[in-house]
């Protein structure tokens, strides 16, 4: 029997997300007078809403292990001898994404300790 399709529902949760790639790949190629903290608040306020918005009780699992992943191989991305700006898009994403599995990491652990 063929798989049903997903198809990606687009909620307030998808459009951070959406914000922290282009906020990401903007940074990164197109540098600016905006201060460094300035920005990196802004991927986390936006890592935070991904956060808070787009992941369910049943993702939690799933998200982390991507997070962890993704976060993982930015890092070993950034050892290498690659150009900077691809470099400076992989720190804007993990910081934008790393708030978002910390909070959902920490969300985890609370309830994990509640239950027991």
């Amino acid at each position: 029997m063929p798989r049903k399709k997903q198809s990606i529902k687009p909620n307030m949760g998808t459009a951070w997300f959406l914000a922290i790639l282009v906020i990401a790949i903007l940074a990164a190629f197109f540098p600016t007078n905006i201060s460094t903290n300035i920005l990196l608040l802004i991927l986390a306020i936006c890592g935070a809403m991904v956060a808070a918005y787009n992941i369910t009780i049943q993702e939690e699992n799933q998200f982390l292990i991507s997070t962890t992943a993704l976060i993982i191989i930015s890092m070993a991305f950034m050892t290498m001898n690659i150009p900077d700006i691809l470099k400076e898009f992989l720190s804007n994403l993990v910081v934008g994404i790393g708030v978002a599995g910390f909070i959902v990491a920490i969300s985890l652990v609370f309830k994990l300790a509640i239950q027991k």
